[in-house]
């Protein structure tokens, strides 16, 4: 009776050790990079000519912050920052809509991490905003443009050691269908989206 009594406050013991190392590890400030694999698509209404679809470049462009609360059960949420930058470039033409310019730079993402942790691993969904000036526009056309829509993606994060983690994240952002532009005199809305796969180091403060 004694050895089973022992054993049962052992276990209940690293129990909450465990837990506890849990929250310790994914609580609080962090920052990272990341290298993505992002593609940018965006038609001109129905024009089968003005479609534009980016390949899939993989690049070191990406930066993140942001803070987690760690809660009971192993449940982990937060807010995160993340900006990238994009190389969207193109031109097309035709009778109809005339000469329309792709262009696209950044990409900012103020989002929620949500999801379950244990002490080596943090399996999260994401839903948030995305800003940015991807998308078409008439050729001659000036001025910079800004879009926003909603993002929504699934990730994982694995603790290494000394506050560093390595993530894996998917992410998808829609920016829906712009206000109409005039293309050679045709009046035509824009729908973009981007699809990012993200591979991050991230650095616990």
């Amino acid at each position: 009776m004694h050895y089973r009594t022992v054993l049962l406050v052992a276990a209940i013991a690293t129990g909450f050790a465990v837990k506890a190392q849990a929250q310790d590890r994914w609580s609080g400030f962090y920052g990272g990079i990341s290298v993505n694999n992002n593609r940018t698509t965006a038609n001109v209404g129905a024009n089968a000519t003005h479609r534009y679809k980016t390949s899939k470049n993989i690049t070191i462009s990406g930066l993140y912050a942001g803070y987690n609360f760690a809660g009971n059960g192993g449940f982990v949420w937060g807010g995160e920052l993340g900006l990238t930058a994009l190389d969207n470039k193109g031109s097309r033409t035709d009778a109809a809509l005339g000469t329309s310019q792709f262009t696209g730079s950044y990409l900012l993402s103020p989002h929620l991490r949500a999801g379950w942790a244990s002490d080596k691993f943090f399996f999260y969904g994401t839903a948030g905003v995305g800003i940015s000036d991807a998308g078409v526009k008439p050729a001659g056309v000036s001025g910079k443009t800004r879009h926003t829509g909603f993002s929504y993606g699934l990730g994982v994060e694995m603790a290494i050691n000394n506050g560093w983690s390595a993530r894996l994240e998917a992410t998808n952002y829609n920016f829906g269908k712009a206000d109409a532009q005039s293309f050679n005199g045709s009046s035509q809305k824009v729908d973009t989206d981007i699809r990012m796969i993200s591979l991050g180091l991230s650095r616990k403060f």
